[in-house]
């Protein structure tokens, strides 16, 4: 598995990175978004994220074209992070999606996670011992170390971390989205720290689903398009932020 953190600095190289990733015969290919946060606050002068997510989906929209008119999805596994996942594929072929009835989907997508993809089977454990939803939150969790590394005594001891608890109705904004079904509130990390509340919308998020429908949907096979037409709430809002919006926050934070 190879992991590929996407960067202003990278994103037009993506479709060859994915090419040395094809010819090195890995298995699964994981690309990150940057986060944000981190030390690239230190660096912000060096990362220009103007146009960034536009250009995140022309490569992406470069590598599926070739993914999929290649067959590759049986060689090689992809996520691309709240874009694409080979898994989408996969369930679109079983037509799940011809019965589904929007207002029961909605009714159980409200209570669970935004991050039900992480918080059902995945834990960040960090180099200090402590364990975290993902690598973006830093709230503590289970504190193995404190714990002497004993796992039963970590988990009895287990914290509740507000990102861990927090369920989709919470994010009222994403929940009366057309494209809630299919985004699932993008990433709670990047709304907190781009709007300053976790339980807003993404802008990102926003920004990614309205050019994944007009750049990316097209290019899918027929019953990943109908699979997508399926689960979009044709009764809901537009999602809250605009490509403007996400420039002027990203302005606002100094890059």
């Amino acid at each position: 598995c190879i992991h590929t953190v996407c960067t202003p600095s990278n994103v037009d190289n993506l479709f060859e990175v994915y090419k040395k990733v094809l010819e090195v015969g890995a298995k699964r290919w994981r690309v990150f978004d940057l986060g944000f946060q981190g030390e690239i606050t230190n660096q912000k002068k060096d990362f220009d994220f103007t146009n960034y997510y536009q250009k995140l989906i022309a490569s992406t929209k470069k590598i599926l074209e070739h993914y999929i008119s290649n067959n590759i999805k049986e060689k090689l596994d992809i996520e691309i992070n709240n874009v694409f996942r080979t898994l989408m594929l996969r369930n679109s072929e079983s037509q799940e999606y011809i019965n589904v009835d929007i207002e029961k989907a909605l009714e159980a997508r409200a209570n669970k996670s935004p991050c039900d993809y992480v918080t059902e089977h995945q834990l960040t454990i960090r180099s200090n011992g402590k364990g975290t939803l993902c690598q973006y939150f830093h709230n503590t969790i289970f504190d193995f170390k404190g714990h002497d590394f004993d796992v039963e005594k970590t988990i009895i001891d287990k914290k509740d971390v507000i990102e861990n608890e927090i369920i989709m109705k919470d994010v009222k904004p994403c929940m009366n989205c057309k494209y809630c079904l299919v985004c699932n509130g993008g990433c709670r990390s990047r709304a907190q720290f781009l709007t300053g509340s976790i339980y807003d919308a993404d802008p990102a998020g926003c920004v990614l689903y309205q050019l994944i429908f007009s750049e990316l949907l097209p290019i899918f096979p027929k019953s990943l398009q109908k699979e997508y037409e399926a689960y979009t709430n044709l009764n809901g809002t537009e999602p809250k932020y605009s490509q403007k919006d996400l420039k002027e926050i990203f302005e606002s934070k100094g890059y």
